[in-house]
């Protein structure tokens, strides 16, 4: 009884917690807000669900590194959808191959007050499956998302690259930030639209 009061209350800390980055419009909208829209709410997502809504065919590639010293490939499916009456963006998916099984979530809103976009993302590891990864922009015509992470004991800086965004398909690299400032790809994706989202009213 005495585990489940401490783990119901850290849970309660993790909602309260995420609550202060998310749109205030989650919270003071009906239920019926939450459930799938084809309206954005705002310039900002309607770009985003312009380029990305729909479902989706994926392949990924590896690069053979410190990561994947073996290299390795998976393929799957996504799905972008809107939610939060139009606020945010989802992405749900899961794929699978020589590189190992990959379920996830990605939640990406406008912050309107500091001009940004914010990134929310769950993958199905066990010590850290969720947490929010830094913020994204639109650089021309490719979409990124730029954070840090901490990987065997150091800081390292990450980007992932929305490009080659066309009606039918799009390119995600995902890598990190060198030294000197280059940038090292570790993992392609590759993704084929299979279905368009409904027209926006």
């Amino acid at each position: 009884m005495k585990r489940s009061l401490v783990l119901l209350g850290m849970l309660s800390l993790c909602a309260v917690w995420l609550v202060g980055f998310l749109p205030r419009s989650s919270f003071m909208e009906s239920p019926l807000a939450a459930t799938e829209s084809n309206a954005a709410a705002n310039p900002e997502i309607a770009r985003l669900w312009k380029a990305f809504g729909g479902d989706w065919k994926t392949t990924e590639s590896m690069e053979r590194g410190e990561f994947f010293p073996n290299g390795g490939a998976r393929s799957g499916e996504a799905h972008f959808r809107l939610g939060d009456g139009g606020h945010v963006l989802v992405e749900e998916g899961g794929s699978d191959g020589s590189a190992g099984k990959l379920d996830f979530l990605i939640v990406m809103w406008w912050e309107g007050r500091t001009h940004v976009h914010r990134f929310f993302t769950c993958f199905n590891g066990e010590e850290i499956p969720c947490r929010l990864r830094g913020t994204a922009f639109w650089e021309g015509e490719n979409f990124v998302n730029e954070y840090e992470h901490t990987e065997k004991g150091k800081t390292v800086k990450a980007r992932d690259v929305f490009s080659q965004i066309t009606e039918d398909s799009f390119t995600l690299v995902a890598g990190t930030v060198t030294s000197d400032g280059m940038f090292a790809p570790v993992i392609t994706t590759k993704y084929v639209r299979q279905r368009r989202p409904r027209p926006q009213n």
